[in-house]
């Protein structure tokens, strides 16, 4: 490949004299650029980079010395070599002159063709290499970036690694100590019991049924689902089912508030594993707002398209771009080990990728966080974003006690 032309510039305003550079240094096949003046001059440098410049020093207006100068005070071409050229050797002094400036070259007609090509293709090349040198650091720059996103692809790849080995492990314990209890909530219902036991048994019941659907999913954490295996919900039928749930993890004064409407279609995801991400998105939101501060949490739907956005909305105190870019990372979190693991949003974002969707994150300090899951929907729904009319909204007041606690009370 032949290497990339550089730009010269020559300055003078004698034609004659510029025709004459141009012919001396045509034969180096590098582009030049014309000036009849210091300030056509500078018009030009502050649209573009030169590999050196031409000056001479008699000018009219704005001789080469104060052309020099000015070329000197900007950044960009502070730098750039400039060659002196005169007609009239007045004295030496314009020599050391147009040194002190900065030239480094400074040369008395008659000029030497061959004398100026030798010295102008010195810095040519220069400023060839000089520019391969930037493209080079550039791709390095690139690469390097490249580099640490793949570094953390890979670190965040290892972390949901032993995301699904430690969930797997939990889930298979979680199961076995529940079978016994099951086992003997079937035999206790063949029992004759009266009214009130059998209330609460019923409700110990649920609460079990439900702890083995975690269980499940947590263990479908360690594999890849195939198509179909996670299920499907009706996000407004589940809302009536998770909001216990979700109500018990809220604390007052905090205000938790739903918005799905119906007819929105159905999520990918059984209805467990919704209430499983949507609990560890709310419990999120309970730590952004803080205990005892009050706040507003809303879990809302709409559906866009094929799309529907599972979303859960506080007004805490944000995130940081540093904690945001992270904060989906398995076991990250800005608070102490003793009270989080880190693995909240990772399971979320783990759900949500094996259902084929994504977790998108707005937040900024000081004006809350919205995480949204947004999945392909399943059957028919509503084609645009937006609720449509008879949008349910259940305000849930924590102070009210959840079935789940009543039935954990007894």
């Amino acid at each position: 490949m032949s290497a990339p032309l550089v730009d010269i510039l020559l300055v003078d305003d004698n034609p004659a004299k510029a025709l004459a550079l141009q012919s001396a240094l045509a034969p180096l096949g590098q582009r030049m650029v014309m000036a009849r003046s210091g300030r056509e001059a500078l018009k030009h440098l502050l649209e573009q980079d030169f590999a050196t410049v031409i000056l001479d020093v008699h000018m009219p207006d704005m001789d080469g010395f104060e052309t020099a100068q000015f070329i000197r005070s900007r950044a960009r071409s502070a730098h750039t070599p400039i060659i002196f050229v005169s007609a009239i050797n007045l004295a030496e002094t314009d020599a050391m002159r147009g040194y002190g400036l900065g030239a480094v070259d400074y040369i008395f007609a008659p000029i030497i063709p061959e004398v100026l090509r030798a010295k102008v293709a010195v810095f040519v090349e220069l400023y060839r290499k000089t520019e391969e040198a930037k493209a080079h650091g550039t791709r390095v720059e690139l690469q390097k970036v490249e580099l640490e996103a793949s570094q953390t692809r890979l670190r965040l790849a290892e972390r949901m690694a032993a995301l699904g080995t430690f969930a797997a492990g939990l889930g298979h314990d979680m199961g076995n100590l529940l079978l016994p209890v099951r086992a003997r909530l079937d035999v206790l219902g063949t029992y004759d019991l009266p009214g009130d036991v059998r209330e609460d048994l019923d409700a110990i019941a649920r609460c079990a049924s439900y702890l083995q659907n975690l269980a499940r999913g947590l263990r479908s954490l360690s594999k890849d689902p195939q198509e179909g295996q996670l299920g499907a919900t009706d996000l407004h039928t589940w809302l009536a089912t998770a909001l216990p749930f979700l109500r018990h993890a809220v604390q007052a004064p905090t205000e938790l508030a739903a918005d799905i409407p119906p007819g929105l279609g159905l999520a990918p995801l059984a209805d467990h594993c919704l209430t499983q991400a949507v609990l560890n998105m709310v419990n999120n939101a309970c730590d952004a707002i803080g205990h005892g501060t009050g706040g507003k949490i809303l879990v809302s739907a709409d559906r866009d398209g094929e799309w529907l956005t599972l979303r859960v909305a506080d007004n805490g105190a944000g995130m940081s771009e540093e904690v945001k870019a992270r904060c989906i990372e398995p076991f990250f979190t800005t608070k102490p080990l003793t009270i989080s693991t880190g693995l909240g949003l990772a399971i979320v974002h783990s759900l949500a990728a094996k259902a084929g969707g994504r977790v998108e994150i707005v937040s900024k300090k000081g004006t809350g966080t919205t995480i949204s899951m947004i999945m392909r929907a399943k059957g028919a729904g509503a084609g645009a974003s937006g609720s449509p009319a008879g949008t349910s909204v259940v305000m849930a007041s924590v102070k009210e006690q959840s079935p789940v606690a009543a039935a954990t009370r007894g």
